[in-house]
Order: C-alpha cells, then structure tokens, then sequence
C-alpha cells in the first residue's frame, strides 16, 4: 500500500492558490504544480486513525487503478502524498476548470435545453460505462458531481462514495448518496447493483432540464421516506423552461427506461448509450461562456431569441469582464457572488470510524462540495502565461462521427426544434 503514495512533503511540489470546497472529508484546493505548471486540485483529508487510513487508502487504490487506463469522461487521479507525523493525505486530482454543472447553471441562471442535456447525460453514461467495466458503482450521481472542462468535456467526478465490486459479490447493501437522486430499493435497504446508478442518471436528467431534482422541497429525511412509496419520478411540464419548446418523445422514453420502480425493468447503460435521444446532443459551449443561442421561453411563456438571456440572466457583459473573461476563462470570469443556500441535501455516510470524504453536508447549489474553480486570483495569471485563449468548440467535436452523419431533418425532429 506504501506504494499508492508518497511521503514527501507535497508543498515542495505543489503550491495552494486558493481552497473550492470544504466537508467532513477535509478541503480541496486550487493548486499549481511546480514540477509541471499545470493547475490541480488537491484534496487534503486529516486522517484519525489508523483504520480510518486503511479505508481512505482503498479508495486512493482503485483512484490509482482507473488512473492506468485514463478515460476521457472520469476525472482523472494524479498522485497522492501522506505524512504520518501530520496525519494528513493529499489526494492530487485533474482540475476542471468550468465547474460543476451545477455551478454553470447557477452562474448562467438558467437550465439546459435538450441538445445540452443529451451531451450532459451521454457523457455521463460513457464514464459510468467505463466504471461498470471496473466492478464499481459511483453510488452519488448528480449534477454536482459531473465537472466540466474549459473545452466543455464532462468529467464524473467524487468517487468518495462509490463502492468497488468483487467477483464475488455483485451487489451491495449499505446506504449511501444524496436521497433526492437515489433509487427506490437503496431506501429500502435492499441489496442493489449498477441500475441504482441508471435511476440516478434519470434523475440527474431531470435536474439538468428543470434546475432541481423531484422532491428536492422536501427535507432529505422527509424525500427518504416519500420517494420509495411514490410512482416514478417524472418532468413537471411538458415544455422546456428555457425555450418553451415541448419535450421530444424521445426525452420522455429515454427517462422512461431510466426511471422504473423495479430494478430490473431499467435499461442498462449499454443500452442507454444506443437510444435516439443521445443524438440530439450539441455542447456546453454556450452554457461555459454564459450565453445562449436559441429561442428563449420567459416567464410568459413567449420565444425570445438568442441573447436576450444575458439580460434575463443579470449576467455582466461589460468590457473589463468581456476582456477579462477572453484573458483567463468566460465560464469563471463571468461568476456573480450568488446567495448562499443551505438545503442539506446530501447525506453522509453511516457508518462509524469509515471516512467521509467524498459525500458532505452541505448545499448542492452552493461552492463547498466540488471541486471547482472560484474567481482566478491574480497570483494565477502570475504563475502562468495563457496558453490558449478560450475557443468556442465545434459541434463535431462533442459528436461522433456517426452522430454527426445522421440525417439533420430526422435529428430536429427527434428533439423537436433543437
């Protein structure tokens, strides 16, 4: 296990620039890398005893293993570094420089059209594959937890929860993630196995379309009880509520599959990764540089057009920060200072004396529980020159070949006007 870490002292490789999350598990931090230039975070955890390291330790293990074979929509582990004199673990991951979806839509102040919540959840669904193929659930889907790259990649992210499955057991039986995206037999204390992470997908859908999960006004201890007894969730409206544009069949189906009570009646992620819906996905290109291209459904329910989101959002396109933003990144140079809301929302884990260090109490919607990045400090732009500025990727570069290939007329159709 010595080798999973080492025992240097990590400030001599790292500097810390500012701190973007905080919890039971310690904090996470914006760091640069002195041996590389590169921007990390560093998640830095106080270790109680002894078995609580020896449990931390397995989840660095299985960070290590996935490591090996980086997949472009898992965000990837670096390295970590343990002194036994502090009690203290650094745990070094890829840094996602746009934030959590749940960031970007909170700064923009407005949810995803279907394009963007296809790409969103196709995504998702290819690293939840790749995680499938390693025996491990993630057991904490939600839009937090999927981090988004300044070239609009989607990264799943927070892997304190999930829970890596032997040959010998293929399910688990322990109680653990936020209550508004679990599955019905997690409540039940039933054992359960990767179709717990499809409803959790389901849900995440709808939170990405409507701005909040179902039941997300009820108290987590209240929506644990409510949820197991209630049919399955589903979209409030039948309109999108940004551009007033009704769902395609396609989007109901696709949740359809997502969202059975019975376990065994949920489409697999394989499966998921085939439906039509996923072709109607475009990027997040818009939604990093908070704006939107498209029509715009305001509270009367009428089209607006394109840009008239940034007044409908208050979001500041001034000069300074239109420069700003073109030096440094649109998606974090455009941040307001939005209030702070306290849902208690997440739930952590049970047991006694097993560290916590992935799952926090604390607000979905606020800045503690992600590793994402704030407003750049000046000693940023000190320590490195911008290499790129930011560019507006192409559609092809978010869909496949074969995607893009399919028939346009069929596709707008599909996602009925998109």
């Amino acid at each position: 296990m010595s080798n999973s870490y080492s025992t240097e002292d990590p400030r001599e490789h790292y500097e810390l620039l500012q701190q973007i999350g905080s919890g039971s598990y310690g904090t996470v931090h914006q760091a640069f890398s002195n041996d590389t230039s590169e921007i990390v975070a560093a998640k830095i955890m106080a270790i109680q005893d002894d078995e609580e390291f020896v449990q931390v330790m397995k989840e660095v293990e299985f960070l290590k293993k996935l490591s090996e074979n980086p997949q472009p929509n898992i965000v990837n582990y670096l390295e970590s570094y343990y002194s036994k004199q502090l009690k203290e673990l650094w745990i070094v991951m890829e840094f996602c420089g746009a934030g959590s979806l749940t960031d970007l839509m909170r700064d923009a102040n407005r949810v995803l059209d279907e394009g963007e919540a296809a790409y969103v959840i196709r995504s998702l669904l290819l690293g939840l594959k790749f995680l499938k193929e390693k025996k491990i659930l993630h057991r904490d889907v939600k839009g937090s937890n999927l981090l988004v790259t300044e070239e609009g990649l989607v990264k799943v992210s927070d892997f304190g929860v999930s829970a890596q499955l032997n040959h010998t057991f293929s399910k688990r039986a322990t109680f653990i993630g936020t209550p508004y995206w679990m599955a019905p037999e997690v409540f039940k204390k039933s054992a359960y196995d990767f179709s717990a992470d499809v409803w959790s997908t389901g849900i995440t859908l709808i939170e990405l379309l409507e701005g909040k999960p179902p039941f997300s006004n009820l108290h987590p201890m209240r929506a644990m009880m409510v949820i197991p007894t209630q049919p399955p969730a589903n979209l409030r409206g039948q309109r999108s509520h940004l551009t007033n544009i009704p769902y395609s069949e396609y989007l109901h189906q696709f949740l359809e599959w997502c969202l059975q009570i019975d376990p065994t009646q949920r489409k697999t992620v394989d499966q998921l990764l085939e439906h039509p819906f996923l072709k109607c996905a475009t990027g997040l290109e818009n939604l990093i540089a908070h704006r939107y291209v498209g029509p715009v459904a305001d509270n009367s329910g009428v089209k607006r057009n394109s840009m008239d989101i940034v007044s409908i959002a208050g979001v500041d396109t001034s000069e300074p920060t239109r420069k700003s933003a073109e030096k440094i990144n649109a998606a974090t140079a455009l941040r307001t200072a939005p209030s702070v809301e306290v849902d208690t929302g997440t739930v952590v884990r049970p047991k006694e004396k097993q560290p916590d260090w992935g799952t926090v109490v604390q607000s979905d919607v606020n800045q503690y529980s992600t590793m994402v990045q704030q407003k750049v400090e000046e000693k940023v732009e000190e320590k490195i020159e911008t290499k790129k500025s930011v560019e507006v990727p192409k559609k092809s570069e978010h869909v496949s070949d074969e995607e893009d290939n399919e028939d346009e007329g069929q596709n707008k159709k599909a996602c009925n006007g998109m």
